[in-house]
């Protein structure tokens, strides 16, 4: 049976105030939290977490599918991972959307101390 995942926040850890709610103002489409990169990508990153039972779906073999809306426009790069919890991906995840490795990188060169090698793309 094909059910919707659905979108999670916090979208990284501690990326309250980075978040933006695409829909938040238009009732007719679900709220979307998410994470937009620095130019010139802008990559947006989103978090889903299957319910209970679609987990056990997904150990048991069923497929997770994407249906992109192009509304005629070419299709955009797509990347789908799988991951732990929030914190445990959150230098890795910042890094591929080009932001600093965390809070802390007071100095723009894409690290921290808490995670020295993890920043950058």
């Amino acid at each position: 049976m094909l059910t919707f995942l659905t979108p999670s926040t916090p979208v990284l850890q501690n990326s309250d105030r980075m978040e933006v709610r695409a829909g938040a103002t238009q009732p007719q489409y679900n709220v979307l939290p998410m994470v937009v990169g620095p130019q010139p990508n802008k990559d947006v990153l989103t978090r889903w977490s299957p319910t209970p039972e679609q987990r056990l779906e997904i150990m048991a073999g069923a497929d997770i599918f994407l249906i992109m809306r192009t509304f005629g426009m070419p299709i955009t790069p797509v990347k789908i991972l799988v991951g732990d919890a929030v914190a445990d991906s959150t230098p890795f995840l910042r890094g591929i959307i080009g932001l600093p490795c965390c809070e802390r990188d007071h100095d723009s060169d894409g690290n921290c101390d808490r995670h020295p090698a993890t920043g950058g793309s």
